[in-house]
């Protein structure tokens, strides 16, 4: 999944915003880097495979 993710999309500068969906990233075939987490993210999920994106996250110890 994750090489199909990188094969089918462009990756571009700016090409979307946040409140994008999957749908409208396929449309499109670019995105930026959250564009292809998120898709790569439903693929798993579609999938069966337990995934989840998070941004920011830090852990301290």
């Amino acid at each position: 999944m994750v090489r199909w993710v990188g094969d089918e999309l462009h990756y571009e500068a700016g090409a979307t915003a946040i409140g994008v969906t999957t749908d409208e990233v396929l449309a499109r075939r670019t995105g930026v880097c959250q564009d292809y987490s998120h898709l790569l993210v439903a693929l798993c999920r579609a999938s069966g495979i337990p995934a989840r994106y998070v941004s920011g996250y830090f852990c301290r110890r």
